[in-house]
This record gives structure tokens, sequence and C-alpha cells, in this order.
């Protein structure tokens, strides 16, 4: 339920890409999902930006997801803009940040969100390897972030 941050230096200018991980289910097959939280544009201007790079979207709407703000991106299901809002996301010119989305999970998908407390005191990757050994039996894990 988080954005992971990835640095890139092109042409002594640093590029801000944000990778977008949401796990949430959404209304159709052709829902992409952008986490525009911490964007200073207003919803309007996100919509706006949205629509001008990728005009054969069908709708945006944006919701929060309690301090989060999620842009819904609806495409018909065989429209190609998907593959290319995957691979290059959007870009906001003034100040060189790419938002990578990524697709809506599929509602017959169940999902369940676990938040474990008072964790054995382990270095970092030993306690990612015991917890992932504990909680395979019950299905795949798609995140694991500690805090």
């Amino acid at each position: 339920m988080h954005a992971t941050f990835k640095y890139n230096i092109h042409n002594r200018k640093q590029n801000k890409i944000i990778h977008t991980k949401v796990w949430k289910t959404d209304r159709s097959s052709g829902c992409i999902l952008l986490d525009v939280m911490g964007r200073s544009e207003s919803t309007v201007q996100l919509m706006f930006l949205i629509v001008k790079q990728y005009s054969s979207q069908i709708a945006v709407v944006t919701t929060k997801e309690g301090s989060r703000k999620i842009a819904e991106i609806n495409f018909d299901p065989l429209d190609p803009a998907i593959d290319h809002i995957l691979k290059y996301g959007i870009t906001f010119e003034n100040d060189t940040v790419k938002l990578l989305s990524c697709r809506s999970l599929d509602p017959i998908v169940p999902l369940v969100r676990l938040r474990l407390s008072n964790l054995p005191f382990f270095k970092e990757g030993i306690l990612q390897k015991q917890l992932k050994i504990s909680l395979e039996p019950y299905g795949s894990l798609l995140d694991l972030t500690f805090l």
C-alpha cells in the first residue's frame, strides 16, 4: 500500500520516477491506478493532465483512501494506451516527475491486508524472510513493507 521511489540521473538533471503500488480491485478490467498523493496540483488539474496525455481514456476519477489520493483511469480493455501508460506513466513537465501507474486487481482475487505489530527485533532481511515463510501457506504475498 505504498509508492516506492527511484531516482535516475540523465543529462545532469534529476528525474524522479515514482512507481505506484496500489493493491485494490476496481470497476472494470481496463482500470489503471495512479497514486497522486503529495502532488500539489488540484484534482481538476490532475484530471486535465491525464486526459491531455491519454485522450483515449473513457473516464478519470480520483478517490481518497485515508490520506492517499488515487486516480482511477479507465480505458477500453483492448486499448493499446493501457500498455503505454503502464510503461511510461504520467509526466509532470515543470518538475521532471514521472508517475508510473499499475493495474487494478481482478475483483475475484481475494485480497487480505495485514498489519503486524510487536515483531521480534531481528534485522530487516531476516524478519522479511521469516514472515514470507510464515505467511506462504495462506497465499501469495504482494507486498511486504516495514515502517
